[in-house]
């Protein structure tokens, strides 16, 4: 399927494309390839072609400060970007860990405001608690190794969490100087 924006982790682009756009804009690092695809789909009018045959492994950095300071960067810039480049960053799937970080927090005050939407919050709660437990079951079966599996537990929620909230402070952000 055509797409309108890639991480570059993931991404072949033709050296005279890349060229024509000025390559990578350092000035949005680390979301620099948001830039280079908003440029070469609407300046070059070309088209960006997802292909999920196609495997690249990529690792990103070790749990946990380093991470989630990765993770941090790459939602501060989402946000900003959701401010300053709508064409390819206000989209729905770039505001859910926020819309989960504020839901997550806000959700006890409704015992007080509303038990049924409780009941709703933490109904919704347990469904992802579930999940990343499945998740770290699904890990273990992989790597055999319970550290790891268990690693994944706060390593998928902190995650989650800090790229949410660094999204809010990069949307209202007037420069990126994350």
């Amino acid at each position: 399927m055509f797409v309108e924006d890639f991480p570059s982790m993931n991404f072949i682009v033709r050296k005279e494309d890349f060229t024509k756009v000025g390559g990578f804009d350092s000035n949005f690092y680390p979301g620099e390839d948001t830039k280079l695809c908003l440029d070469i789909v609407h300046k070059l009018k070309k088209k960006i072609l997802y292909v999920p045959s196609v495997l690249v492994y990529h690792h990103h950095r070790l749990l946990f400060k380093k991470h989630l300071k990765q993770n941090g960067n790459f939602g501060f810039h989402r946000g900003h970007f959701a401010r300053i480049l709508p064409q390819t960053s206000r989209k729905l799937g770039y505001f859910i860990p926020t819309i989960f970080a504020l839901g997550f927090f806000s959700g006890p005050f409704l015992y007080f405001l509303s038990y049924p939407l409780f009941l709703v919050w933490t109904a919704v709660v347990l469904m992802y608690v579930f999940l990343i437990i499945l998740t770290s079951v699904w890990v273990y079966s992989k790597e055999r190794n319970i550290m790891i599996s268990l690693l994944v537990i706060p390593g998928i929620f902190l995650t989650h969490i800090w790229y949410g909230v660094r999204f809010i402070q990069g949307f209202f952000a007037r420069k990126l100087n994350s």
